[in-house]
């Protein structure tokens, strides 16, 4: 029962070093910046920013995630980490007018892996924070409308705001 509050007390004391409260993430970890792309170069950003594409060519969402000083730890005590991309692909058929997602992938964030979490504590203590350039990418996409949703490894969404972080593109012609 020590252990457990010391714990708790543990989240508590770091979630208010970051400005937020346990159950939320807006003041603790926020996407900066977000692009639909054909690829992502050596410099880590990516080579174009899409607003519509064609099925013919792999697909990447990059985005630029940032955390404020004390989000490492906690994201890291509440089993958070890595972040994902779930893609879902919308489909329309019969007379359901409002069609259905369908989840096709769940990918794993590399910059979030908790193999990375002493490198990212380095930055946080070297710049009072830390950035990541991350991305998913998919391949051999059908024509039509995708969705990427953006959450924690425990499945709880991550926040853009006071919604979830979603971004959605047209794959046509």
């Amino acid at each position: 029962m020590k252990n457990r509050f010391l714990l708790v007390a543990a989240v508590f004391l770091l979630t208010a070093m970051a400005g937020a409260s346990p159950a939320g993430d807006s003041a603790v970890l926020s996407i900066v910046d977000a692009a639909w792309t054909h690829g992502v170069g050596e410099d880590r950003q990516p080579r174009e920013r899409l607003e519509r594409a064609g099925p013919d060519q792999p697909l990447t969402l990059w985005m630029k995630v940032s955390c404020s000083p004390g989000a490492l730890e906690m994201l890291r005590i509440q089993g958070k980490l890595p972040i994902r991309h779930k893609w879902s692909y919308a489909s329309f058929g019969g007379v359901l007018a409002q069609g259905t997602l369908n989840m096709t992938d769940s990918i794993a964030l590399s910059a979030g892996r908790v193999e990375l979490l002493d490198l990212l504590a380095a930055e946080v203590r070297t710049r009072g924070g830390f950035d990541w350039r991350t991305w998913s990418t998919k391949k051999n996409l059908l024509r039509g409308t995708w969705r990427v949703r953006v959450s924690y490894s425990d499945g709880s969404p991550v926040l853009c705001g006071d919604k979830e972080c979603e971004y959605w593109i047209e794959l046509g012609e």
